[in-house]
């Protein structure tokens, strides 16, 4: 399952929908129930949510993640700034 999420991320370079997965899967197994194949999504490590009906491999941080990891820089900056003139 993270191999065909991280391909299709690879040649797309967005978020896998759901019905892509389901068919590249059909491809190696005949047969794989719903709740198999949601438990498979759910709780792979390697594979995060994007959306509704949309998946990542968690090596991937989406806009938001970058957005929030560049505020908490400002944020550090400004309180060792802060934490300097006291010194």
């Amino acid at each position: 399952m993270t191999e065909i999420v991280c391909n299709l991320y690879k040649k797309t370079k967005k978020a896998v929908p759901i019905e892509l997965i389901r068919i590249e899967i059909g491809k190696y197994r005949q047969l794989i129930t719903q709740n198999s194949f949601m438990m498979s999504l759910t709780f792979n490590n390697e594979i995060k949510s994007a959306g509704k009906g949309f998946y990542l491999p968690a090596s991937v941080k989406s806009e938001k993640e970058g957005e929030k990891d560049q505020i908490n820089a400002i944020e550090d900056q400004k309180i060792s700034d802060i934490l300097d003139s006291f010194t």
